[in-house]
């Protein structure tokens, strides 16, 4: 038995408690600091969070949660939320929690101005979004990748030094060649207005695209809590041309160098290149041994990550798939259009893993 309730403050700590009995005190949406600056932080607006409370004994049942997000679709800045951090605790499963708390989430969220919601579920979570709540699955996504350090890939792999140093020779087909930096920068404090002149050149690149100006870049990858990012730019003639981020974390047995954002402005693929250069080669140095960026085949961003030496994972390789399903909550919403992954523009950095 439970019955639903909207989030209010003095749940937080029954949130973080439910959170470390699912998935164990390291994960970060365990820890109140960076579930505080997600949740909490965000220039878009705070999350909308549905819970589920057991009414007998007053213990926090289930949530759902939705992130607020500004995106650009079809000329005009939108409001759209992002579905993530779904939990119900083990003894309440099987009431249909995660459905009527998410329906009584979108009604709110429909209610509140946002557009459309979509969202990157996991295998297990996947089902349920499609089968039970209407949403569209309109992509999975391709993987593109690069070998950094053979020799620390065949180590991380347990497969002993000697065949490591056997390897490390074949390094030298994957070069980097991140010698000329010119006009590479790390975004900081003090540079990081540039980037809402950035956006303004690069809003309308791609018809449907998660607004990355100043005030967001630096809630999503600058101040967040728990979490280490490589924010860089190329400027020319003192204009940001191009941007990108990359975060270390381990993903399949690897210390990976996962491309988070990029995006450049058209014309400037040679910034570009170099960015990415500087960006992998920086990751290398901080011990990844591999990079890799989760990105569309048809952007002309990974036209530029293939001249850097990304090449295209086999989809039986990936560590699992990464889908991308929407859901329109405005009626007046073009909701052909929007399904259409070829207007998107989408990295992992629109949503919460990297």
């Amino acid at each position: 038995m439970w019955e639903p309730k909207t989030y209010s403050p003095e749940r937080f700590n029954d949130i973080i408690e439910m959170s470390i009995e699912n998935y164990g005190k390291d994960n970060d949406i365990c820890n109140p600091d960076f579930l505080e600056h997600q949740y909490f932080d965000n220039p878009a607006g705070n999350a909308l969070i549905e819970l589920a409370i057991d009414p007998e004994n007053g213990l926090l049942a289930g949530q759902y949660v939705v992130q607020p997000a500004k995106i650009r679709v079809f000329g005009e800045d939108k409001k759209c939320v992002i579905s993530l951090n779904t939990l119900t605790r083990e003894a309440y499963r099987g009431q249909k929690i995660f459905v009527k708390l998410a329906e009584r989430t979108y009604e709110r969220a429909a209610r509140e101005g946002f557009s459309l919601v979509y969202g990157a579920p996991n295998q297990n979570s996947y089902p349920g979004f499609m089968r039970k709540l209407s949403f569209e699955d309109i992509h999975h996504f391709p993987l593109y990748a690069r070998p950094l350090n053979l020799g620390h890939m065949v180590k991380e792999r347990k497969m002993g030094s000697a065949l490591a140093a056997i390897v490390t020779p074949f390094q030298l087909m994957f070069p980097n060649n991140a010698k000329d930096i010119t006009g590479i920068s790390e975004l900081n404090e003090s540079n990081v207005k540039l980037m809402d002149d950035f956006w303004d050149r690069i809003k309308d690149k791609y018809h449907v695209m998660g607004i990355r100006n100043a005030e967001y870049i630096k809630y999503r990858y600058m101040n967040v809590p728990r979490r280490i990012y490589y924010p860089y730019i190329a400027i020319d003639d003192g204009n940001v041309v191009a941007f990108a981020v990359g975060r270390i974390r381990e993903v399949a047995g690897f210390n990976t160098g996962m491309i988070a954002d990029f995006l450049f402005v058209p014309g400037h693929e040679i910034e570009a290149k170099r960015l990415i250069k500087a960006l992998v080669n920086r990751m290398k140095n901080e011990g990844a041994s591999l990079a890799a960026c989760v990105i569309l085949a048809n952007a002309e961003e990974t036209k530029v990550l293939k001249k850097c030496g990304f090449y295209h994972v086999p989809d039986k390789m990936l560590p699992q798939p990464t889908p991308l399903i929407l859901r329109v909550l405005n009626k007046d919403e073009e909701g052909e259009k929007l399904a259409d992954i070829n207007n998107w523009f989408f990295t992992t950095g629109d949503y919460d893993v990297v």
